[in-house]
Formats: C-alpha cells, sequence, structure tokens
C-alpha cells in the first residue's frame, strides 16, 4: 500500500498530460517532489524528441525514454538506442513511398524527424526526399495509413513491432525487441534499480508491459480496458490528476504506522479479540473436517487458530504484518497447533490450489477498491463447488475512524459486496454499525456488510 519507490516511469499523453495536453501545477508539484525525495522520475512516450521537448523543458526528468522506448536521453544526451535494422527501415520507407504518394510518414534519426510532406525546415523536422537507401541509424517510423490492416501486412512482411494509437490512424514501426519495457529494463540495471523498486504509470497498449513487469502498474481511469485490466492500481483520470493523486496518496508521504503494528509486537498484547468470529461458529455446521481453509489478513489468527484446535488440518493464513504472522507462529508453537501462515500481499498474491472455505474479517479495505475485487475475482475462480465464503468489509456508511483513516482507501459502498456474489448462493447478508475499541485507542464507530455465500456451480 504505502511504499516509496526508487523510480516512477510515467506515460505523457493520456496519463500525465490532460486531454488540452497540459500539465496542472498539482502534477508539476508532485513530480518536483519526488525528485526531492529521491525517487528518480522517468519519462515513457511514444512522443519523437521534437514534439517531447517542451513537456520535458516542463517536468524535466531525471531520464526520457522516446519514440515508444527506443531511445534514452539523460537531459539533451541519448545514452542509449534501439533502431530498427537497415533492410526494415528501407523495407518499410519503400513500401510507403509505392503505397500512395500522398502517404505522409517521417522517420526518427537520434532527435532529428525526417518527414515526407513537402515544405517542412524546422529545428528538429525536414523535409527529406528518400530517394535512396538510409545509411543513418533509425529508431522508429511513423506513418498515416487508411486500415490497420496495411500496418499489419508493413510490419510482417518487415519483421518489425507495430504500434497503433488511442483515435488516430497514425501507426508506429521499430525494432521487433524494442519497446517501453525493454527501455525500462535497460535503464534499470545502468541505474541499478530493479524493476520491483518502480512504480509505472500508462494508459494505453504501449504501456501494457510496463505496467504488468514493474513493482507497481497503475492505471489513470480513462486508459483502455486492457491497462486497466493488467493494472495492479487504478487512479483518476488523466484531467482529475490521477497521477498526482497517487504519488501524494502513496509515494510522497511519511510512512504511517498502523496502531496494529505495535501490538502485534507484543505476545501479552490482544489487539483485536481472543475469540474466532462469531459467524465461522455460526456456519461451522456446513464445513468438513477435511476442507482447505484460508483467512485473508489473519493478523493474529484468533479465527484459524480455533478451526486448527477443532480439528481442521488444512488451515492456511497470511497477512501483509511480518510482525502479526509472527506472532501466529509463535502462538501455534506455543499451543501446539499446526497450520501454515504466512506474509502475502492480497492485491499481488497468485492462489495456488482451491480452497473450501476463504475468509476475510475487517481487512478488505484497506487496499483500494480495484485491488480487493480483483482478490475476489481469483477467490471465486480458486474455490471447490460446494465451497464457501465469509466477507467482512468496511463500508462508507459511515466515515473512517481516525486510527484507520490513513489506511481504509478501500471502503465499500453498501451492498457492494453483495453484488459481487449474485451468482452464488447467499446464505446470509448483514449491513450495520457497531462500536469498537483497541488498545489505546478510543471507542468509535464503524459501518460493515458481511456476506456469507456458497458457490453452487
Amino acid at each position: 500500500m504505502y511504499q516509496k519507490p526508487k523510480a516512477i516511469i510515467v506515460d505523457l499523453d493520456g496519463t500525465l498530460l490532460r486531454s488540452d495536453k497540459s500539465v496542472s501545477e498539482r502534477t508539476l508539484k508532485a513530480i518536483e517532489q519526488c525528485k526531492n525525495a529521491g525517487i528518480l522520475v522517468i519519462v515513457a512516450t511514444a512522443r519523437f524528441w521534437f514534439k517531447a521537448e517542451k513537456y520535458l523543458e516542463l517536468i524535466k526528468p531525471d531520464y526520457a525514454i522516446l519514440a515508444d522506448g527506443t531511445q534514452i536521453f539523460h537531459k539533451d544526451e541519448m545514452i542509449r538506442g534501439f533502431a530498427m535494422n537497415e533492410k526494415a527501415v528501407n523495407g518499410v520507407i519503400h513500401s510507403l513511398r509505392a503505397q500512395n504518394l500522398s502517404t505522409e510518414f517521417v522517420v526518427g534519426v537520434g532527435k532529428e524527424l525526417l518527414c515526407s510532406a513537402a515544405g517542412i525546415n524546422e529545428k528538429w523536422r525536414k523535409s527529406y526526399a528518400f530517394e535512396g537507401d538510409m545509411k543513418q541509424p533509425v529508431y522508429k517510423i511513423a506513418a498515416m495509413l487508411e486500415s490497420v490492416g496495411m500496418a499489419e501486412c508493413l510490419a510482417e512482411d518487415y519483421d518489425c513491432r507495430l504500434y497503433s494509437y488511442r483515435d488516430e490512424n497514425l501507426y508506429g514501426f521499430t525494432d521487433k525487441e524494442s519497446g517501453k519495457y525493454q527501455a525500462v529494463k535497460d535503464l534499470g540495471e545502468i541505474l541499478g534499480i530493479d524493476l520491483q523498486d518502480m512504480v509505472a504509470f500508462g494508459d494505453d497498449e504501449n504501456d501494457y508491459e510496463i505496467l504488468q513487469n514493474c513493482g507497481v502498474g497503475v492505471a489513470v481511469a480513462n486508459a483502455i480496458p486492457q491497462i486497466l485490466k493488467v493494472a495492479d492500481e487504478v487512479t483518476d483520470s488523466n484531467d482529475e490528476d490521477g497521477v498526482a493523486n497517487y504519488l501524494e496518496r502513496y509515494c510522497l508521504r511519511e510512512e504511517l504506522v498502523p496502531f496494529w503494528e505495535e501490538t502485534y509486537q507484543n505476545m501479552d498484547t490482544i489487539t483485536f479479540s481472543e475469540k474466532p468470529n462469531a459467524t465461522i461458529k455460526e456456519f461451522e455446521h456446513l464445513f468438513d473436517k477435511d476442507w482447505n481453509i484460508l483467512e485473508v489478513g489473519c493478523g493474529e489468527g484468533q479465527n484459524v487458530l480455533y478451526l486448527a484446535k477443532q480439528g481442521y488440518t488444512e488451515v492456511d493464513a497470511f497477512d501483509i504484518s511480518e510482525n502479526g504472522i509472527k506472532k501466529l507462529r509463535k502462538k501455534c508453537e506455543i499451543q501446539g497447533v499446526g497450520l501454515n501462515a504466512y506474509v502475502d500481499d492480497l492485491t499481488k498474491c497468485r492462489l495456488q490450489k482451491k480452497f473450501d472455505l476463504v475468509m476475510s474479517f475487517g481487512t478488505l479495505h484497506f487496499v483500494e477498491k480495484e485491488g480487493w475485487k480483483r482478490f475476489l475475482t481469483q477467490a471465486k475462480e480458486k474455490t471447490n463447488i460446494g465451497g464457501i465464503h465469509i466477507m467482512q468489509i468496511f463500508t462508507d456508511v459511515v466515515p473512517a475512524s481516525p486510527d484507520i483513516a490513513p489506511f481504509a482507501v478501500g471502503l465499500a459502498k453498501d451492498e457492494e459486496l453483495k453484488d459481487i456474489y449474485q451468482d452464488w448462493e447467499i446464505l446470509q447478508f448483514k449491513s450495520y454499525v457497531f462500536e469498537d475499541e483497541h488498545p489505546n485507542v478510543p471507542k468509535h464507530l464503524h459501518a460493515s456488510n458481511k456476506i456469507v455465500a456458497r458457490k453452487l456451480r
């Protein structure tokens, strides 16, 4: 959840830039704060130098990955390039010229852009005749084409990587092995930064690999469906300063420590309860002793300790808190109880087997809503027919209490949990408000939804 990455990777169009191509003061401030906090800022865009230059001057990133990952710049100097092979370059150019004299295309060479259109003579853009073979390194070719089919044929004929861009009939051709991900990976190796220590932001198909492979992939809300699906987190849209919002919430604040981390370190302190959740006992008559059981966000483990003592032999439990798991393991040792307790993050975990009972009490709302929804989808798929889920989550009917407000980033809407299980048999659903208290925390209210559901097919 809260983390300080070593680097952030930020796309421009549709992500950092608003729809009018502006960069808000809020976003510029967040970027500057990242740099001041020792976080490297890396722009990764499809743009050529001439279209990116004004934004690089404004944002002042530490590094810029341009032309769909084919060029890496440090300030004004290109420090790494992924050029197309000569056969592909000349094949694509000759084919474009042969197709239609009105077909416009541009060729990226270093910072310069050579243009098929006549009458261009600018600092970084110039008209070019393209009468013979190109001998200098070419990093990307972009062309306006009538159809995607035409672009796909060219890419296949000359073994290029093909890019298409939202709301445009513009297509990009690069070396088959290049791309934003390859550039980010190479730059990480140069800088000694692991991909897992990077946060990547994007909205379009050329961002897919970096969102998939970096430590945290963040999609803006206006991203295309496949980007929303692959992302670990979804922030606000580009017009709502989604990148700045995420940076402010997760990367720029002092790391807060929840009260339970302190009490988890004390074997004599009971953080929440010694007794198992009452719903477990209420529905225990439906469980079999040989069921595979999983608790998500087990904390000190009062629920799984109870089940293991009752003779359930296949009990797994995980929590993101190392202190919580350490305390649970110690309790197992003292009480002679056998169960599998381990540290994991529900937003990143991959369930390796199927379960018959999956339960979570007061945990899901501590991750972004997209994160807990994605986990529940996985958990439903990894549940055997006849298996049961018991899920409790806090809702926004009552504001989050001060002790958890900084961490409760995924409060559910009332009955939102019920909608997720509409394809299962709902054995019980409750929406309620209750009073709570913990060591050194005054009494307070929580609004909650709890559901017990069974998978029928």
